[in-house]
């Protein structure tokens, strides 16, 4: 298939998943019809599949993707604060512990388990965002209490309550 024939392939499956999900009458089918239909409208004047379902980030703005990868890090954060660190007396003393502990974890073996402290260390680690003491302070802040937050979900976490339940185990962290 040639490269416009595979354009058009997957303009048309496009379509017909756009018609399929307007049948059931559903608000996200007909956001998703509404955001093609910009998006085929407003070929000549630059309007891009991202830009069409309000993906692209506004000038002076994160991207989507920057402000998805920042909220599970401060879910993180949080949720660190909350299972190894209760006892803290203050916000700023135990930001400058998981800081601490986020910079040794970084520079060891990265070695974990699940359950334990530093495999919330290695998911913060991986989402690549910086995590000084500053920032882990900020983001304890915004989810004063991880009310504010998202509890972190997905798989990885799962795993870790799976390992919780299987095996009790003292999960505080030891002091810096």
């Amino acid at each position: 298939m040639t490269r416009g024939g595979e354009s058009l392939a997957a303009i048309g499956r496009l379509r017909r998943l756009a018609d399929a999900l307007l049948k059931q009458k559903d608000e996200d089918a007909a956001w998703f019809k509404a955001a093609l239909m910009v998006y085929e409208a407003g070929d000549g004047d630059g309007v891009t599949l991202c830009r069409a379902f309000g993906l692209a980030p506004t000038p002076g703005r994160d991207g989507w993707r920057s402000s998805e990868a920042r909220s599970k890090r401060d879910a993180l954060l949080c949720e660190i604060a909350r299972r190894f660190y209760p006892e803290e007396a203050s916000e700023r003393c135990c930001a400058a512990k998981i800081a601490s502990r986020l910079r040794q974890f970084a520079a060891g073996a990265r070695l974990w388990r699940p359950g334990r402290l530093e495999e919330l260390l290695h998911y913060v680690i991986a989402i690549g965002l910086p995590t000084s003491s500053r920032t882990v302070q900020r983001a304890l802040a915004t989810g004063r209490l991880c009310q504010a937050l998202p509890r972190v979900a997905g798989t990885d976490a799962e795993v870790s309550k799976a390992h919780d339940r299987r095996a009790p185990q003292a999960t505080t962290a030891t002091a810096d």
